[in-house]
């Protein structure tokens, strides 16, 4: 099943889906800035700090939902279908990693 992509709180979301998400931004904010190009996904797992085949099975799933659509035979062969909102830096150059995977450590908790 795939969740709407808009209007729901990131927080609120199953960590797949925010890792999904994650993977769009970093891909439509690569191309913003890298003139359209797209990023292999040696790039992105680098970029996610995630592994390659962990990459390949997010991909696979924003392709079911609609978000990423496959272009056969192409090198870098993915097109973003989904119109999400990319972090820029003060200068309006794009960011496209976005630390969106950790978890914030509260005060109060000991670790040990």
């Amino acid at each position: 099943m795939c969740p709407p992509i808009r209007n729901v709180a990131f927080e609120a979301m199953d960590e797949t889906i925010r890792q999904q998400i994650a993977v769009v931004i970093y891909i439509r904010g690569y191309q913003r800035a890298h003139d359209g190009l797209v990023p292999t996904v040696s790039e992105i797992a680098k970029g996610l700090q995630m592994s390659r085949s962990h990459i390949h099975g997010l991909i696979d799933a924003c392709v079911a939902c609609g978000w990423l659509e496959r272009l056969p035979r192409r090198a870098r062969g993915l097109r973003v279908l989904v119109d999400l909102p990319v972090p820029t830096a003060p200068d309006g150059a794009p960011l496209h990693f976005i630390p969106v995977l950790a978890k914030p450590v509260s005060h109060g908790e000991q670790h040990g």
